[in-house]
Formats: structure tokens, sequence, C-alpha cells
């Protein structure tokens, strides 16, 4: 597929129609400035303009309420899918995690590039987007406690339909997400140390129980888990982030021998799985327990996941045991592949969509 080179102000184009009201008395430009052969239909402008004026930022949890609903999905298909505005800024937390977990940032970087709106009508607007983010890996967790900083592709293909009003002008039904396998290679390499296998460990043994679950909660007539509340016991953050405090100096015989025990279990796990050259972090492998341990670490219905016995969850799903391996065309096209690896190029990533600097990001 040839794709050829878009006049250079479109790359601005995006976040100067942000910046203005999509629904303000005098109409907008249709198509807009520097997209004439994206947003090149009626149909497509209000599609545009209703995104633009919703303030939606992927990568910012407090622009999804006006826009998401408990039925709003999103889909890593290298990960999983996720679900609601919780689901889906939980799945986020893990890249923006303020210094109590593996990555911290996810920064947006320069201007995002709208691709494509392809199959967008009136009534089912579809919108092809990718963007440049930054994010800083803690070196705690990484091998020789090296710093290191990564600028990753972000693609996503949004589904959603206009609502005609102003200060919640669209509702996303689903989201396809594209992230560069080279990440999750990368991810899953550069936080393979002893230090992260403890931590995964240590929620397991001490916020997890060892992964004996309590039975799992009752499910309302909706069919959605009721919250399961966290034990007294259970620390909001993981022992092992305190590891000079009393409380771990303390621990009984048996819980450092279960720490001992689970590392070695873990370890003996893959690092993730692979088909055709793609890497999959959602099956019986150390890539999976590394991220589901993380939001164990604060919400204990993550923590079946982080078993070792395949224990289903509040919503009697199993997770961490073995892998779809779904193919990219279950959910992206010929065509959105290219495009998501053309924007990698565009903004200074190469077809790889990955640039990692083994020091501290620059603030």
């Amino acid at each position: 597929m040839k794709l050829h080179k878009p006049p250079i102000f479109l790359l601005f184009s995006l976040a100067i129609i942000l910046g203005k009201s999509a629904l303000a008395q005098t109409p907008p430009p249709c198509p807009p400035p520097g997209l004439e052969k994206v947003v090149d239909t009626e149909e497509k402008c209000l599609c545009f303009y209703s995104l633009a004026g919703s303030g939606l930022d992927l990568g910012n949890e407090s622009t999804f309420s006006t826009a998401f609903t408990d039925d709003t999905v999103m889909e890593v298909i290298e990960v999983g899918a996720y679900y609601g505005l919780d689901g889906i800024a939980e799945y986020l937390s893990f890249v923006k995690s303020g210094g109590e977990g593996f990555a911290n940032g996810f920064i947006r970087i320069g201007t995002p590039l709208f691709l494509d709106m392809t199959g967008s009508t009136v009534q089912q607007c579809v919108a092809t987007i990718a963007d440049r983010r930054r994010i800083s890996f803690d070196s705690r967790f990484l091998v020789d406690n090296q710093e290191a900083c990564i600028d990753t592709l972000t693609g996503n293909t949004l589904y959603y339909k206009m609502t005609g009003i102003q200060e919640a002008p669209i509702t996303i039904q689903r989201i396809n997400s594209w992230v560069p396998n080279e990440f999750l290679s990368i991810l899953t390499t550069v936080t393979d140390t002893k230090a992260t296998a403890e931590y995964v460990c240590d929620v397991l043994v001490n916020s997890c129980d060892m992964g004996s679950i309590a039975k799992p909660a009752k499910k309302s007539k909706k069919g959605k888990a009721k919250k399961v509340s966290k034990s007294s016991s259970q620390s909001s953050t993981p022992v092992y982030l305190h590891k000079n405090n009393k409380k771990f100096k303390k621990h009984n015989q048996l819980e450092r021998k279960n720490i001992a025990k689970c590392v070695v279990d873990f370890n003996a796990l893959p690092l993730s799985d692979s088909s055709n050259k793609t890497i999959y972090l959602d099956g019986n492998s150390r890539g999976c327990r590394i991220q589901h341990a993380f939001y164990a670490s604060s919400n204990p219905d993550h923590c079946p996941h982080v078993s070792f016995e395949a224990d289903e969850d509040v919503n009697g799903l199993v997770k961490c045991t073995k892998s779809k391996l779904k193919p990219l065309t279950d959910l992206f096209s010929e065509k959105e592949v290219g495009l998501f690896m053309f924007a990698g190029t565009m903004l200074g990533l190469g077809e790889s969509g990955v640039d990692l600097q083994m020091k501290a990001c620059q603030a």
C-alpha cells in the first residue's frame, strides 16, 4: 500500500481545531484545513468536529467521563480488553503509576495525527488517530537499575456516535488500540529482574494472601460484579516497596518461604507468548502477571490473574492462563496497520514506532 506524505500543516491542524469550539455559532470549515483527503464528506466533518469538541485525550482519564459509558470497550489485542470508564482508566494507570509501579508518564509529545475516517456516517463515526507518548521506567525494576525513557507510538481507531449535546458531543462505543510490538518486547525485557519477581510475589503473598481468593462476589442483575472490599490486612502499597520498614523485617518465616517459592514459580514462566512474530501478554507468562500484579496492589479483583492456579475472578473470567493469540487482523485492516507504521515515521519514531533511551526522560 502506497501512502503519500500529507501537507506539513496536517501535523498541526488537529491541535488548532481542538482549541476551537466544534459547536460554535460560526460553522467551522469543511473540510478542515490540511485534512481535505481524510475528512472529505459532510458526514465526516460532523464526526470530526464532534470528536474535536469533546476534548477527549486517551492519555488523560479526566477527559473520559463525558465520552465513555459502562459499555465502552477498549481492546489491545496483545494484552486484553477493558470495559467502562473505570476499567479503561485502570489499564492506563500501569503507565501512569506516579512512582508506585513500573512506569510513569504517558506524556503526549508533539501533535497527534488524524489519519482516516473511512466508514463514517451520521449514524456511526469512525476515526483513526495516532500520537507519540513518552514513558519513564522506574529504575528500581530495571536491569542494573538503569534509567530508561521510551517514546512510543499509540494508534487508536475510535467508533462513536454523535449526541448533539455541546457538553458531551460524543459517546464512545469501542476503541481498538494499537501499540508497537517492539514496545511490548522492551517492556518485558528491561523489567526482567529479581526486583520485578519480588514485587509480583510480594503482591501475591501479602496483598492477595498467596492467591487464596475468597469466593467471587455475587453479580448484580445486570451481570456486573459488585465491588469487593479490601481487607484491613491488605496494604494498598506492596510491602516490597518498603523493604526497610519494620513490617517487612518482621515477616514470619512462612511468608518468606511463600515469597521464595513464588519467585521460583514466577521465573519458570516464559516472559510472553508469541505467534507470527507478535508478542502477547495475555497468557501464562511473567509479562501478564507483571501488569496484573500492579493492578492487584490496589484492587484485589486482579488477584486471581496473578495466581498460578488459573482462578476465576469476580466476573468468572480466567486470565494469565492461555493466550488467545488473536491476529492483528481481528481488529485492524491492512490499511490501518499501514497508517500506524506511516504515522511512526511521521512522528520521528520510524516503522518500529519506538525510541528507547537508557537515561532519564527529559523534563
